[in-house]
């Protein structure tokens, strides 16, 4: 099914399959790079959506080629390379799509960079922004080493925004394209992941939308989680936080939220989206793979995932058990808690026997 993209350095629409969501692909117009994520599940039908995780922003001004999804949130007070949403200054575009605009900006009062997320809206727009901000509040309570900290938040006129920290550095789904990490690398980056996560939980948050693209590699190679914005926290109503869909990405969307067993979703969810990302690291393939509806069918299903070693037979045994575990189509069947996970992982990393029992 062709899907219709806007390049986010020209603005041009471009014209895309649906098997490229989840694939870097280049602008024919101005040679930008960006990755075509993300897709919205409602009533049980794929609908197109996008979320584009565009590369790492060069220095040159690019506001000018851009707009925010209402061209009145941007005020220019500063001439034609600078532009302004309330006291922060717009530097570039770092990605845009489905759920909103990601700037690079600079906040003149506390003197520090940050990353502004003004989201998109449609429907009721009282209600969304009310929940928006309820996200975002839970999300700035949480302060770890391996999560992108919130500043603050709020309404600038009619729009909601998010500032967060700024992180100079790439995606890990960019540092997977350019070459699979030792087995000791993949291990400690996702201690660190499980590390973030299961502190999130601790707190009474669930991300819901664990992916490569929302890990962030700082200048000193640890991984920070970024983008709470599915997340949901473990108080509420399912269906409070899901305005009538469900979001995520397919690859690495957990079987009770394919199934839209909303009801279910919960801390295992992130641990199962963890799981793809440790799968992916250890063999450069995705448990399941295809076009959208395929993916889903196949993650809502019964069938496991292939096994680690049939891909690449060097996959150590334990890292292919830990793997499996987080796998599981039955939330209560992985580890207890991404704690357990993290302590695994470690265990290998020391050389000490696992607690996960081997696949046979």
């Amino acid at each position: 099914m062709p899907l219709s993209v806007r390049c986010p350095g020209c603005r041009k629409k471009l014209g895309v399959e649906d098997a490229c969501i989840g694939e870097r692909v280049c602008c024919p117009h101005c040679d930008r790079e960006f990755e075509v994520e993300a897709v919205s599940f409602s009533s049980g039908a794929i609908e197109q959506a996008l979320r584009v995780e565009s590369s790492i922003p060069d220095e040159r001004p690019q506001v000018q080629e851009t707009q925010a999804a209402d061209p009145n949130r941007l005020q220019s007070d500063f001439g034609k390379d600078t532009k302004t949403f309330g006291r922060f200054q717009i530097r570039s575009l770092l990605g845009e799509g489905a759920y909103g605009t990601v700037y690079r900006a600079f906040d003149p009062v506390l003197d520090r960079e940050v990353a502004l997320k003004i989201p998109k809206f449609s429907g009721d727009l009282e209600r969304r922004q009310e929940r928006f901000l309820r996200e975002a509040k839970a999300a700035a309570r949480l302060r770890h080493p391996n999560i992108v900290g919130v500043y603050e938040s709020g309404k600038i006129g009619d729009s909601s925004y998010i500032a967060a920290e700024y992180v100079d550095g790439r995606t890990l789904s960019i540092l997977i394209e350019e070459g699979l990490p030792t087995f000791d690398e993949t291990a400690r980056i996702c201690t660190a992941l499980a590390e973030g996560l299961a502190y999130a939980h601790d707190h009474g948050v669930v991300h819901r939308d664990i992916k490569p693209g929302n890990v962030l590699m700082d200048s000193e190679g640890q991984p920070q989680i970024a983008d709470f914005g599915l997340a949901k926290r473990l108080d509420e109503d399912a269906t409070m936080t899901t305005e009538g869909g469900i979001l995520g990405t397919p690859a690495y969307m957990p079987p009770e939220q394919a199934r839209g067993q909303l009801e279910k979703i919960g801390p295992a969810s992130d641990q199962y989206s963890l799981g793809v990302i440790l799968y992916e690291m250890l063999t450069g393939k995705r448990p399941f793979d295809g076009p959208p509806h395929q993916i889903i069918a196949r993650v809502a299903g019964n069938d496991p995932p292939p096994a680690l070693r049939s891909l690449r037979s060097s996959v150590p045994r334990d890292l292919e058990a830990i793997c499996l575990r987080c796998l599981e189509k039955d939330p209560a069947r992985r580890y207890r808690d991404v704690r357990a996970l993290a302590e695994d992982l470690q265990r290998w990393r020391d050389g000490r026997p696992v607690r996960v029992r081997r696949t046979s």
